[in-house]
């Protein structure tokens, strides 16, 4: 009865898709564009580029250099980093790979460079 309630929107992202499998989203945090850079060079770096990733999580937001209080006019200033924002128990991320094992160690080291507390979820009927 809950999942009728629950929007599409809301709806998209509580399932794995395509992957075997995932990180899951425990509290709702600002992700920023450098650790997902860094996230993802220690995935391929331990995975051996034998996987296939898909995120579901793409920088978005702009920080701009000038700040709220600056007066109008004069632009929005110089881009100075891109975030986004993840909300609680929402799948950010799955992947699919040869040898579940290597997947599992790899995504334990991966997930120590986001600032975000996250849990993997890994598919039961495979």
């Amino acid at each position: 009865m809950i999942i009728n309630k629950l929007k599409k929107k809301e709806f998209k992202h509580f399932f794995l898709k395509k992957g075997i499998m995932g990180l899951k989203a425990i509290s709702s945090n600002i992700i920023d564009s450098k650790q997902l850079v860094s996230f993802i060079k220690v995935l391929a770096r331990n995975c051996k580029r034998q996987y296939k990733l898909w995120l579901y999580c793409i920088p978005n937001i702009a920080i701009t250099a000038k700040s709220i209080s600056v007066r109008m006019g004069k632009g929005i200033g110089n881009i100075i980093n891109w975030i986004f924002i993840i909300k609680k128990n929402k799948i950010f991320l799955e992947i699919i790979g040869k040898s579940k094992i290597i997947l599992l160690t790899s995504l334990k080291k991966a997930k120590k460079k986001l600032a975000l507390n996250s849990k993997i979820i890994i598919k039961k009927n495979l």
